[in-house]
């Protein structure tokens, strides 16, 4: 691996190249991301599953477990969650963290997953430009950014040694 790798969109890139099964560890990572900043929309609505059954579906129809038709169906419920045009906050974007890891969309469950942190570091600024513009947002979303990177390289390496013993 290269030193640049250190770099999420590289990482992420360099899935797609070298896995044999691109948009299952994508996915996969996308379900990670998300559920890792998934406390701060459960937190906000103790009684709302529906983004954790985005996750845990997606990740079901990465392991080939349940068909497209029921994964589509809670990717549909996880985006009623997000979409709530009332909020625009670290749980919205959790929850859109999740809706996009329901389609498998890894780069899209990242950037919500680093919004979700930041939001949630800065939550008493009002304007989102104010918000982004603190260092408590900046530090968090780096964070979650350096956290997702390097969770992203333990998950390249395992399918290069994957590879490499397989072949």
């Amino acid at each position: 691996m290269q030193q640049n790798d250190q770099d999420l969109d590289a990482v992420l890139s360099r899935i797609q190249e070298l896995s044999p099964s691109p948009s299952r560890h994508l996915r996969l990572l996308a379900c990670d991301f998300a559920e890792h900043v998934l406390h701060l929309f459960e937190s906000a609505f103790p009684d709302d599953d529906r983004p954790r059954q985005a996750i845990m579906l997606s990740r079901r129809f990465a392991h080939r477990v349940i068909d497209q038709e029921t994964m589509a169906a809670a990717c549909g419920r996880a985006w009623e969650a997000a979409a709530d045009p009332r909020f625009y906050d670290a749980p919205t974007r959790a929850a859109w963290a999740a809706e996009r890891a329901c389609v498998g969309q890894a780069w899209e469950a990242a950037s919500n997953a680093k919004w979700a942190a930041g939001y949630a570091a800065a939550p008493d600024a009002v304007v989102n430009a104010q918000r982004c513009m603190s260092s408590a947002w900046k530090e968090a979303a780096q964070n979650e950014e350096r956290w997702q990177t390097q969770h992203a390289l333990a998950a390249l390496r395992q399918i290069l040694t994957e590879d490499t013993d397989s072949g």
